[in-house]
């Protein structure tokens, strides 16, 4: 899932960094699915799609894929993953309080929480003293 994540994002990036988004919607898809490989084509292949293949967009590839890959969230699952996380040996201050950032982005905490939940789990979860 956290590579999907990765690569969607990239996309993103990748569209606005090559004007992609002033190809045609064909060329668009094509590019996609290339870039997505033969693993994720499988995935693509068994999707259900309501729109035929030539008439297809991005978005309705990227929305196949975020149901099959991300699905619904277990919130209580993620809520665990977050603060069961630790400082890892070796791993700096900065890159832990980066993936606590990550982590908590699919916990669901109110806007108002977040802040304090996250300084108390680098607190609980540091190694260096």
């Amino acid at each position: 899932m956290i590579v999907y994540r990765i690569f969607k994002k990239s996309w993103k990036n990748y569209i606005i960094l090559t004007f992609l988004d002033r190809q045609s919607q064909a060329y668009q898809t094509a590019l996609l699915l290339h870039c997505l490989g033969d693993d994720a084509n499988r995935i693509y292949d068994g999707c259900h799609f309501t729109t035929p293949d030539d008439e297809r967009t991005t978005e309705e590839i990227i929305q196949a894929f975020d149901a099959y890959a991300i699905g619904e969230t277990n919130v209580t699952y993620e809520r665990f993953i977050f603060h069961t996380r630790k400082q890892q040996e070796g791993e700096t201050i900065d890159a832990y309080i980066a993936a606590l950032r990550s982590l908590i982005k699919t916990c669901e905490f109110c806007d108002r929480c977040v802040d304090g939940i996250l300084r108390d789990q680098i607190v609980l979860g540091v190694t260096s003293r």
